[in-house]
């Protein structure tokens, strides 16, 4: 619960938007928890956030990463970033 918690804030922090803001509890229970639906991920993100976002809400736990891949996929994806002068 917590990788897909975190990769709910990292979609928060990369489209500026509450991920499932407009979802009332049950729906939110019937359609993210039981439905599987998430979120349309932004198109210009960098790919490996974009998988990272992705993976992170499998409606498999066990087919979450672990967060020392998240953590792992961060930083290389900042490094990637910052030697592209802020552009991935």
């Amino acid at each position: 619960a917590e990788v897909f918690s975190f990769t709910s804030l990292l979609y928060h922090m990369l489209s500026r938007r509450k991920p499932f803001e407009f979802m009332t509890p049950s729906v939110f229970l019937r359609e993210v928890c039981c439905g599987g639906n998430r979120p349309p991920l932004g198109k210009a993100w960098p790919f490996q956030l974009h998988a990272l976002v992705k993976a992170g809400w499998s409606s498999t736990a066990s087919h979450r990463p672990e967060f020392a891949e998240v953590v792992r996929v961060l930083e290389e994806t900042a490094r990637e970033v910052s030697a592209a002068g802020g552009h991935a």
